[in-house]
């Protein structure tokens, strides 16, 4: 046991560059405020050493923290969709939806209203941020529109703001991000389904499909007062996860 905590000491160290000038003025600045007590060069030196080790450990630490924000700690195998897969900030639940899988269309019931064209840009400064995701797979381009028709009430308010962003890639891949200002797109519809918390968002994931290049991943949440439905096919279960984190990280 000791000798293994020394040799991830030695290892930590062998990766720390520390100035020659840095280490004489340390030395001398130890020795000015240490007058009484005589220590040689090398207990001076050695004394830096451990300083400058215990920091860099120290310093090793604070960023494993800042990356493992993002970290699956479950090695997914792209072959295999894992029921639940472990993050450093909470963990997934993908459901399995059993059998071929048809999302119903979207139910607006009757709105009192005008419809009016909305691209993204205005949508963007309706909801007063940009909602997507930070991270997107390589090879995926973003499928820009016109606009899209909303309803608006009198007041100048969205009584129905169902806000469509896709993405294509090859071989008929694609991701789709359904957006809302008022709740979770389609939250009946995952009512069933059971969320779990990431980074303290409750996130519901499912998939259906046997084939991990026909594989769809679903899944529901609702950050910084904006409700999200992001489904994708095409895409492996690992990049799925990272463009939510992507979300739920900012």
């Amino acid at each position: 046991m000791q000798d293994n905590i020394l040799i991830q000491y030695k290892n930590v160290n062998e990766k720390i560059l520390v100035p020659d000038q840095l280490k004489e003025d340390t030395i001398q600045l130890m020795k000015e405020r240490k007058p009484v007590r005589k220590y040689t060069a090398f207990a001076y030196g050695a004394a830096v050493f451990a300083c400058i080790a215990v920091l860099g450990v120290v310093s090793l630490q604070i960023m494993q923290r800042v990356e493992k924000d993002i970290t699956i700690c479950d090695a997914l195998d792209e072959n295999l969709v894992k029921e639940q897969v472990a993050l450093s900030k909470g963990s997934l639940d993908f459901e399995k939806i059993p059998g071929e899988f048809a999302a119903p269309g979207l139910t607006l019931g009757v709105m009192d209203g005008q419809k009016v064209s909305v691209n993204e840009k205005e949508y963007f400064a309706y909801l007063g941020k940009n909602p997507l995701p930070s991270y997107i797979p390589e090879g995926m381009t973003k499928q820009e529109t016109e606009g899209q028709m909303l309803t608006q009430k009198e007041d100048g308010s969205y009584e129905e703001d169902l806000f469509f962003v896709t993405y294509e890639g090859s071989n008929e891949s694609f991701l789709e991000i359904l957006l809302s200002a008022n709740g979770i797109p389609e939250a009946e519809m995952a009512k069933e389904l059971t969320g779990s918390p990431v980074n303290g968002i409750e996130i519901k994931t499912a998939y259906y499909g046997a084939k991990p290049e026909e594989t769809v991943f679903l899944a529901y949440l609702q950050a910084e007062g904006v409700g999200y439905r992001i489904k994708s096919r095409g895409i492996g279960q690992e990049e799925f996860i990272r463009i939510l984190l992507s979300i739920v990280n900012k």
